[in-house]
C-alpha cells in the first residue's frame, strides 16, 4: 500500500519500529529498504537505516560501503555518517579505518 502512494518516510518509520521490536526481522526489512532506495535513489534515510542494520549484523565492510554511497549521493551528510559510525558501540577495523579516512577529508 505505501509503495503505491510513494510514501517512503512512512515505510521507513514502520520498518524502524518493527526492527526496534525484533532485530531478527532484518532480512526482509533490508529487502523493503532496497525497494525504497530503488524508488528514490537520492533519499538519505534508507542508507542510514541500512547501514545500521548491517552494523548490527556484523557486516561492517558492507555497512562502510553503504555509508560511502550515501556520502557520494549527498556529500553534506559526511558529518551525519561520522556521527552514526562514532555512536555505534562495536567498532571493527573496517569502520575505524573509514572513520579515520572521513576525519582526514
Amino acid at each position: 500500500m505505501y509503495f503505491t502512494y510513494r510514501n517512503w518516510e512512512d515505510i521507513l518509520v514502520l520498518l524502524e519500529e518493527i526492527y526496534a521490536l525484533d532485530r531478527n526481522e532484518g532480512t526482509w526489512i533490508k529487502e523493503f529498504i532496497f525497494r525504497v532506495m530503488e524508488a528514490d535513489r537520492n533519499s538519505t534515510p534508507p542508507y542510514y537505516f541500512l547501514g545500521r542494520i548491517l552494523l548490527d549484523e556484523g557486516m561492517h565492510e558492507k555497512a562502510v560501503e553503504v555509508y560511502a554511497k550515501l556520502i557520494e549521493i549527498a556529500p553534506t551528510e559526511i558529518v551525519g555518517v561520522m556521527d552514526a559510525l562514532r555512536s555505534y558501540p562495536e567498532k571493527k577495523p573496517a569502520v575505524l579505518l573509514y572513520l579515520a579516512d572521513l576525519f582526514l577529508d
